[in-house]
């Protein structure tokens, strides 16, 4: 039986990427170029950061749930 606090996890996860595609998809969507334009503003990069943050934490969990 996998463990519930992981399995949370993995839905947090999957819940930051989401909040960060639409971020960064905002972010994009303001900028004159462009997604090309997107890692020289210090703000379109932070609102690209939650996506790593949920690879990250669902990766974790997803990991997690294998050993268990």
């Amino acid at each position: 039986m996998p463990d519930h606090n992981v399995v949370r996890y993995a839905w947090l996860g999957l819940a930051i990427i989401i909040v960060g595609a639409i971020t960064a998809l905002w972010a994009v969507g303001n900028l004159t170029d462009g997604l090309t334009e997107l890692p020289r503003h210090w703000w379109s990069t932070l609102a690209a950061l939650p996506i790593v943050l949920g690879v990250a934490t669902t990766a974790t969990a997803l990991t997690r749930l294998a050993q268990s």
